[in-house]
C-alpha cells in the first residue's frame, strides 16, 4: 500500500503541481489527514471549514483557484448551496463533492448545479485520484481549447490589421470589406459595397492577368495569386500581393470569393514607384536633391549615421518644400538622393518652382543636420518631356561640373546632339590619324634677358578633309572618350623628335598624367627616348593635370627614369590645376610654366601680380626656371622681366607655326 501510495503520489504531483485547490470541510479529523495528502500533490491547498467561508474565499480569490473539493453537509451553508453560488461566477470550474448520503434531493440539486463529480465518504484517496484524472483531462482540454480560440482570435485580428480583406458574391460584386481596406483605398464601405473590384484596379494592368484570374478561381475553382497595381480614390498608385479564393458549398458550387491583399507599396523600389507616377501624369515635374559629396561621407560615417542624415534631410525637404502639397510626392531613393514628383503643373509657373527648390536647398545647406553635421545639397529639376531622365542627367552633369543647381529641361536631347557631334569629331580624328594629318605646330619661347629663342612648345593640330587646320580645342578633349587620345600623343612625340633634327633649340612636349599611367604609351615614350638618346637633353615634358589620374606612383617612377636620360620636367599651368607645392616635391621639376590666366591680367590685377611674384620668389629659392605663357605685348614682357621671370611665350614673340 505504501509503495502504491508513493507511485500514485509522484504521478499526481507531476500532473497537479501547477493547480490550486480550494478544500472545504467542517470535520476537523477528516480534514487534517486529507489536507496533508492534498498538499503533497497540489501547488497550493486553501482550506475553509464551512460553505459560507468557502464561498467568501472563492469570490475574493477565484482567479487563482483551479478546482474545488468540498463536503456536502456543513453548517451555515451546505456544499450544494455553496456550489450553486459559485456557479453564478463560473460555469466551468470543476467541483467535487464528498457525500455520506444517498439522497435523491441532493443528487437532483447537484445535477442542477452541474457538479463535476461525487465521492462517497469515508474519503478514499484512490477513488479521489480516479476522479482527479478525469478532471485534469477536462481542465487540459479546456486550456487547449482556450489557447486555440485565443490564437485564432489573434490570428483573425492580425489578418484584419495586416491584410486588406474583401468578399464578393459569385458575380464579383463586393459584399464585405474590412477597415484596413477602407482606410488604404480611401473609399467608404457604402461606396464599395455592390461595386466590383474594378473601382480600385489600375488601368495599366493587362487584360491577360484578369483572364487568367477568372479562369483560375471560377473554372478551376482554385486559389489565384499575383501582384496587382491598384489605385486609391485619390488615384495614388498601390502595389499589392493579391490572393483570391473561391468559397464552395458541399456540392462545390461557388457561393462567394474571398480576396486577401498585402500592400507592398512601401517595400518596392522607390525608383520604380517614382517612375510609375511620372508615367501616370504626362505633365509631371521632377526634382532630384542629392547630398553633396555623399560618396565621401560614406567613407567617413557608419551606415547608421548616414541613414539618420538621409532621414533628416528627407524630413526637412518634406517640411520646407511647398509646391502645392496635394500634388507632390517625395521619395527617399538611397545613396543620398531624394526624388520629388509634382504631378500637375498646368497652373504653376515653372520659375516659381525653380525659386522654391533653390530656397529649400539653401535653407537646408545653411542648417546643421541633427545639430552636428554640415550637409549641403545639389539639385536638378526638369519641367520638360521625359522629366525623370532629364533631371537625373542634370544631376550627373552638375556633379561632374562641380555645380549645385541645374534646370535640366530637354537635357537628354542636348546630350544626344552633343554625342552625335562628338562622334563626328572622333571620325575626323580617326581619318586624320589614318592619313597622317595629325601634325605639330611650334611656338617659340624666348629668353627674357637675350630675347633669343631657346625653346619651342610642340602644339598639336589636325588637318581635316577640307584642308583646314583644326585647333586641339575642338578635338583633343573629345578624343579622351575614345581610343585615339594615346595615338595622338604618340604622333605628337614622333613629330617633335623629327623636328629636333631641324633645330638646335629645345622642344617642350605636352604629356598628360593619364598618358603616363598607360603602360603602352609609357613604353612607347621610353623606347623613343632610348632610340634618340642624343636628343634627350633637348626634350622637355610639360606635365598636364588630369582629374581621372590615380596611379601617381607610376608617374613618379617614369619621371625618375626620363630625368636620368636627360629629359627636363616642366609643370604646366602653375597657378591653377597643378599649383600645389606637394606636386613640386613629388615630381621635382626643372621648370615651372605660369598659367596664362595670371599673366594676361598682371598689369591691371594686383592679386595676379602678387601671385606671380610669389611663384617667382619660390622658384628662385628652389633653383627652378620660370616660363610665362600668354605674353601678348611689350608691357607685359617688361613687367615679367622686371620681377625675374626667365622665359616668355606668347603672340608678342610669335604664333605657333610649322618648323
Amino acid at each position: 500500500m505504501e509503495q502504491l501510495n508513493k507511485e500514485i503520489l509522484e504521478k499526481y504531483r507531476k500532473k497537479c503541481k501547477k493547480y490550486n485547490l480550494l478544500y472545504v470541510e467542517d470535520d476537523v479529523n477528516v480534514s487534517k489527514t486529507t489536507k496533508m495528502v492534498l498538499e503533497m500533490i497540489f501547488k497550493n491547498v486553501f482550506f475553509e471549514s464551512n460553505g459560507e467561508e468557502g464561498l467568501n474565499f472563492y469570490n475574493k480569490n477565484y482567479k487563482k483557484i483551479d478546482m474545488i473539493l468540498s463536503d456536502i453537509n456543513m453548517p451555515k451553508m451546505d456544499g450544494i448551496k455553496m456550489s450553486e453560488e459559485i456557479r453564478k461566477k463560473s460555469r466551468t470550474i470543476p467541483i467535487i463533492l464528498l457525500t455520506a448520503f444517498d439522497d435523491y434531493e441532493y443528487t437532483k440539486r447537484g445535477i442542477e448545479v452541474n457538479i463535476t463529480s461525487y465521492i462517497e465518504k469515508p474519503f478514499d484517496i484512490n477513488v479521489f485520484f480516479k476522479e482527479l484524472e478525469k478532471i485534469i483531462m477536462i481542465i487540459e482540454n479546456r486550456e487547449i481549447k482556450h489557447q486555440l480560440m485565443y490564437a485564432n482570435e489573434q490570428y483573425q485580428k492580425g489578418l484584419e490589421e495586416f491584410l486588406l480583406v474583401s468578399k464578393t458574391d459569385a458575380n464579383g460584386k463586393i459584399t464585405y470589406v474590412n477597415d484596413s481596406f477602407v482606410k488604404i483605398f480611401g473609399y467608404s464601405k457604402e461606396e464599395l459595397i455592390g461595386k466590383t473590384h474594378k473601382i480600385i484596379s489600375h488601368y495599366s494592368n493587362k487584360d491577360e492577368i484578369y483572364k487568367e484570374m477568372w479562369n483560375t478561381i471560377k473554372n478551376k475553382k482554385t486559389m489565384w495569386k499575383n501582384i496587382l497595381k491598384n489605385k486609391t480614390k485619390d488615384n495614388e498608385i498601390l502595389y499589392q500581393e493579391t490572393i483570391i479564393l473561391p468559397i464552395l458549398d458541399k456540392e462545390e458550387n461557388i457561393i462567394e470569393f474571398l480576396s486577401l491583399r498585402k500592400d507592398l507599396t512601401n517595400i518596392l523600389n522607390p525608383n520604380k514607384l517614382m517612375e510609375d507616377l511620372v508615367l501616370e501624369y504626362k505633365e509631371a515635374v521632377v526634382i532630384y536633391y542629392k547630398i553633396e559629396d555623399y560618396s565621401n561621407l560614406a567613407k567617413v560615417y557608419e551606415k547608421e549615421i548616414l541613414e539618420r542624415i538621409e532621414d533628416e534631410v528627407y524630413k526637412k525637404i518634406k517640411k520646407e518644400i511647398n509646391l502645392g502639397c496635394e500634388t507632390l510626392k517625395i521619395y527617399k531613393l538611397g545613396e543620398g538622393k531624394i526624388g520629388l514628383v509634382k504631378t500637375k503643373k498646368e497652373t504653376t509657373d515653372c520659375q516659381l518652382i525653380y525659386r522654391k527648390i533653390k530656397e529649400c536647398q539653401k535653407k537646408i545647406s545653411e542648417e546643421k543636420i541633427l545639430k552636428e553635421y554640415d550637409i549641403s545639397l545639389i539639385s536638378s529639376i526638369s519641367c520638360s518631356d521625359k522629366p525623370m531622365e532629364n533631371a537625373m542627367t542634370g544631376l550627373k552633369k552638375i556633379i561632374k561640373e562641380n555645380k549645385n543647381f541645374i534646370i535640366s529641361d530637354n537635357l537628354i536631347e542636348k546630350e544626344k546632339e552633343e554625342v552625335i557631334k562628338n562622334m563626328k569629331v572622333l571620325e575626323m580624328v580617326k581619318t586624320a590619324l589614318k592619313k597622317s594629318k595629325i601634325i605639330s605646330y611650334y611656338q617659340p619661347i624666348i629668353n627674357n634677358k637675350t630675347k633669343e629663342i631657346e625653346k619651342y612648345e610642340s602644339l598639336v593640330r589636325l588637318i581635316n578633309e577640307e584642308g583646314e587646320v583644326i585647333s586641339p580645342f575642338y578635338f583633343l578633349e573629345i578624343s579622351k572618350n575614345g581610343k585615339y587620345y594615346s595615338k595622338i600623343t604618340e604622333q605628337v612625340f614622333l613629330n617633335s623628335f623629327k623636328s629636333l633634327d631641324n633645330i638646335n633649340e629645345e622642344i617642350s612636349i605636352n604629356l598628360s598624367i593619364l598618358d603616363i599611367e598607360k603602360e603602352k604609351t609609357r613604353n612607347f615614350i621610353l623606347d623613343l627616348l632610348n632610340k634618340n638618346k642624343e636628343k634627350c637633353n633637348r626634350v622637355v615634358f610639360e606635365l598636364l593635370e588630369d582629374e581621372e589620374a590615380k596611379d601617381f606612383k607610376k608617374v613618379e617612377e617614369f619621371i625618375i627614369k626620363v630625368k636620368k636620360m636627360g629629359v627636363k620636367i616642366a609643370i604646366d599651368d602653375f597657378g591653377t590645376g597643378f599649383s600645389n607645392f606637394e606636386k613640386l616635391l613629388d615630381y621635382k621639376p626643372d621648370i615651372i610654366k605660369i598659367d596664362g590666366s595670371l599673366i594676361k591680367d598682371i598689369l591691371k590685377d594686383e592679386l595676379s601680380l602678387n601671385i606671380v611674384e610669389t611663384i617667382v620668389m619660390f622658384a628662385k629659392k628652389q633653383k627652378l626656371k620660370i616660363v610665362a605663357e600668354y605674353v601678348e605685348n611689350e608691357e607685359v614682357y617688361n613687367k615679367l622681366k622686371e620681377i625675374g621671370v626667365d622665359y616668355s611665350q606668347g603672340y608678342y614673340f610669335g604664333k605657333p607655326k610649322i618648323l
